[in-house]
């Protein structure tokens, strides 16, 4: 298996947190949501997460998606 830490990697484990956030949050109303404090802790440990791989996505990819605000 692959485990080398390239933009790839990093771009899936940005999908994978985004697609967990989606997954357990479509369904809530903004009330649901603010009154689960649990979830806002895995919400704000995703946000953490996606904060630190976008970090490591070279800055070579990073110019050649200009079209998405990396920050």
């Amino acid at each position: 298996m692959n485990h080398q830490k390239n933009d790839v990697y990093y771009l899936k484990k940005i999908y994978e947190d985004l697609s967990f956030m989606v997954l357990h949050t479509k369904a809530l109303s903004e009330q649901a949501f603010n009154e689960d404090q649990i979830l806002i802790d895995a919400m704000m440990f995703r946000f953490i997460q996606i904060s630190e791989h976008i970090k490591r996505v070279s800055e070579t990819f990073k110019l050649k998606h200009t079209d998405i605000p990396w920050m």
